[in-house]
């Protein structure tokens, strides 16, 4: 598929998305996504490797977080011209564990000896602990 029929597929992809009452800022950054993907098309036939080249430069741009919004569109767009055979996987992204620092505030007062003088001294002293 060349880029003049690629570019007339993700107009009906376009329509596509607002018949299924996708929201405006969605469109418009899938047309971008999509589009920056078939102007820097090298050749005129699509292969899974273009797109995980593409992929690789997306990576070296953007955050994963942006990357897999951007492999996201592209994937749709692919399924839609009956090409998923051309869909790439996402990046994995590692969650962090999340740990809830005290105010310095309550740390200093802690540290000090201060405890029985807030509530929020109290919780943190009682589990002997710095973290919730």
């Amino acid at each position: 598929m060349n880029k003049k029929t690629m570019r007339l597929k993700l107009k009906e992809y376009m329509q596509f998305l607002k018949e299924m009452e996708r929201s405006e800022q969605t469109r418009k950054q899938y047309q971008r996504d999509i589009g920056k993907f078939i102007e820097e098309m090298k050749q005129s036939a699509v292969t899974k490797e273009d797109v995980i080249d593409y992929k690789k430069d997306m990576q070296q741009k953007y955050q994963p977080s942006s990357v897999n919004t951007k492999i996201a569109a592209l994937n749709g767009f692919f399924e839609y011209i009956g090409r998923k055979d051309l869909r790439i996987r996402q990046i994995s992204i590692q969650k962090r564990a999340y740990c809830r620092q005290p105010p310095l505030t309550v740390i200093r007062a802690i540290l000090s000896g201060q405890t029985g003088t807030s509530p929020a001294i109290n919780r943190y002293a009682a589990k002997g602990s710095l973290h919730e």
